[in-house]
């Protein structure tokens, strides 16, 4: 037993060369699997194409099979998302690390940017594995967040918080108040600016938002309201006395709308997320199905409100795309075909190896391959003949006309199911296979004869004679020699007769010729004077010539 091509046995079976190496499958660290059961799957984190790098580490490179320790990994992928990974040799030794840490410094690129140098701890929140100098660190943040911290690991704090408590409290003076040091102007009982603004620390004096005002942002702005608790809004926000239907906020520039929150929407943010508002003229809010990267339908079709849904009404000439997914998504059944940025949907059936019916066929709106030779099988995409027939040299070639494997012994092509044959010298009937006569030679096309025949007259003869007799080509037959020899005599004397007799016939004729052409002339060039007691008759014409006859007394 032998294996195919590109293949190697083990244990008596045969697997690709892909999963084979050093005699072994997948280094013995896997399987070979995949789609095409081609290829190494490998098993306890082995990595590379023949699963030969070890835990930890993985191929250097695609046309080498050489691995590499990998200290680029993370729970976040290379390097946790902060640098590039690069292959570097360290103590004479190949591994990949990441190139940095990027402004995380005190991260370790040897651990992947997630773990930490020497003297540098995380912070929070721990998720995002930051590293932090260990003299910045107040209650596992950095500066207590309320500063940040230098590669000498000292904090600079933000507004009065103090250096020296690592911006966890406060520099004399100033009062820890809503998480800010603040100096007393911008106290409002134990508020600042009624936490309707910011304390301005060289002024000492409120900055109010823009809905409010007073020195201590007590009040509503001109043209807002005191809606709820403690909150000043524009009329335009407020439905049913909520504001933003409690689910966003009352902001804008020039005028003042909901934003709204969390996915909601409309024009009170009274849509849950999922629906939109259906108009302007109405707070009833629907399912959006109409919605895709490219507008409305992928602007293919137009958004109708049909239940508690915008669905589009179609996709116009994309019939297999989706109205429920806004035309640009595909029906069941159905995939992208050709730039995925136009989201082409086609029938699955009606695509094969990145075509449409292999260019042999149009895809019909029932989901199928119409071909444009009837032999081909559309149920393959035009990929395959039907039954009966045979897919040779991009086209199909019914059984009957195969020989040996090829259309017609390739001497001939197939009409109605038939051999014809590129010279009737072949046998149709035999798939041109043959030769019509058996003393043919069908290496030559048949127009050569075997040993001892000639080609006489479209045929191969017997030529061969028996002693003293020779082959006539006139009787197409043997004859005596001397009878051969009399017979060429008086064939020749009968060719010399002949011939003399051709040549003073066509002497007698020129000599006719040129005497009537002469008396012809003469005539024409003659003047008649008729007798004088005779007439002019009329002239008569025959009826069946319609020529005109000369009275016999004016003819010469």
């Amino acid at each position: 037993m032998s294996c195919p091509e590109n293949q190697t046995m083990i244990d008596s079976v045969c697997y690709p060369n892909t999963c084979v190496i050093g005699n072994t499958i997948c280094s013995g660290n896997g399987t070979c699997g995949g789609f095409s059961k081609n290829k190494c799957i490998c098993t306890g984190n082995h990595k590379g194409f023949y699963c030969q790098c070890p835990p930890g580490s993985i191929q250097i490179a695609q046309d080498s099979l050489e691995c590499a320790q990998n200290f680029c990994q993370s729970p976040k992928g290379q390097c946790f998302g902060r640098s590039e990974c690069e292959l570097r040799i360290v103590n004479g030794a190949n591994e990949f690390t990441c190139k940095d840490c990027g402004k995380f410094t005190g991260n370790d690129p040897r651990q992947g940017c997630s773990g930490c140098l020497t003297g540098f701890s995380y912070v929070e929140p721990l998720s995002e594995r930051i590293c932090v100098h260990e003299n910045c660190i107040s209650e596992r943040a950095e500066c207590a967040f309320n500063g940040t911290c230098t590669a000498q690991g000292k904090c600079v704090c933000e507004g009065d918080f103090d250096p020296a408590t690592k911006c966890a409290q406060c520099k004399s003076g100033s009062e820890l108040k809503a998480g800010k040091c603040v100096e007393n102007l911008c106290l409002s009982g134990e508020t600042i600016c009624s936490n309707r603004g910011t304390c301005d620390e060289a002024s000492s004096e409120c900055r109010c938002e823009s809905n409010y005002s007073g020195s201590k942002c007590e009040l509503c702005a001109a043209g807002l309201e005191n809606i709820g608790v403690n909150e000043c809004v524009s009329p335009d926000c407020v439905n049913d006395g909520v504001v933003c239907s409690a689910n966003g906020k009352c902001g804008g520039v020039i005028s003042y709308k909901c934003v709204c929150e969390n996915g909601t929407s409309g024009k009170f943010c009274q849509c849950p997320k999922g629906k939109v508002q259906v108009n302007a003229r109405t707070l009833e809010c629907a399912v959006d199905l109409c919605v895709s990267p490219r507008g409305n339908c992928f602007r293919r079709g137009n958004c109708i409100h049909r239940g508690d849904e915008l669905v589009c009404r179609n996709c116009g000439i994309y019939s297999f795309n989706d109205p429920r997914q806004g035309c640009y998504g595909c029906l069941v059944g159905s995939s992208y075909f050709g730039p995925v940025d136009n989201r082409d949907c086609r029938p699955d059936k009606c695509i094969i190896d990145g075509t449409i019916c292999n260019y042999l066929g149009s895809c019909l709106r029932t989901g199928v391959c119409e071909c444009f030779n009837k032999t081909l099988d559309p149920e393959t995409a035009c990929t395959r003949c039907i039954s009966g027939y045979t897919l040779m040299k991009e086209k199909c070639v019914h059984e009957n006309c195969i020989h040996n494997g090829t259309e017609c012994d390739n001497k001939g092509t197939c009409k109605d199911n038939v051999c014809v044959c590129e010279t009737y010298l072949l046998n149709d009937k035999l798939k041109c296979s043959e030769c019509v006569q058996e003393t043919a030679l069908i290496a030559e096309i048949c127009t050569i004869c075997k040993p001892g025949f000639e080609f006489v007259y479209g045929e191969c003869t017997n030529i061969v004679c028996s002693e003293g007799q020779v082959y006539n080509m006139t009787i197409l037959g043997c004859e005596d020699i001397q009878q051969n020899k009399d017979s060429f005599f008086n064939g020749l004397i009968a060719g010399i007769v002949i011939l003399l007799l051709v040549i003073i016939i066509i002497i007698g004729g020129t000599v006719y010729y040129f005497t009537k052409k002469r008396n012809q002339i003469s005539s024409a060039n003659s003047i008649i004077i008729p007798k004088k007691d005779s007439g002019i008759q009329e002239m008569k014409t025959t009826r069946h010539s319609g020529l005109v006859t000369e009275n016999e007394q004016y003819a010469k």
